[in-house]
């Protein structure tokens, strides 16, 4: 069986890059009303984190760019001070 996808490489990563983003921004507001434990939010963001900052460069929007900023900052200083 044969899949056909009109998707280029840089389309598939710009959506797995957006669903990163949106799945570390979900898993901030579950640690933040206590639905998840620091174990769970830190083993389910570090790769999505490390992937978004490995394609940062991809990015071309300023305030996009400031707000996965501010969103990444805020993990980690939840994961530092844990």
């Amino acid at each position: 069986m044969s899949f056909s996808c009109d998707m280029t490489n840089k389309d598939f990563n710009n959506q797995l890059i957006e669903c990163s983003i949106l799945l570390v921004s979900l898993l901030l507001k579950q640690y933040k009303s206590k639905a998840i434990d620091i174990t769970d939010f830190r083993d389910h963001t570090t790769n999505k984190i490390s992937y978004i900052l490995n394609n940062f460069d991809t990015i071309k929007d300023n305030m996009k760019k400031k707000s996965i900023e501010d969103l990444i900052n805020e993990c980690n200083e939840i994961t530092n001070s844990n």
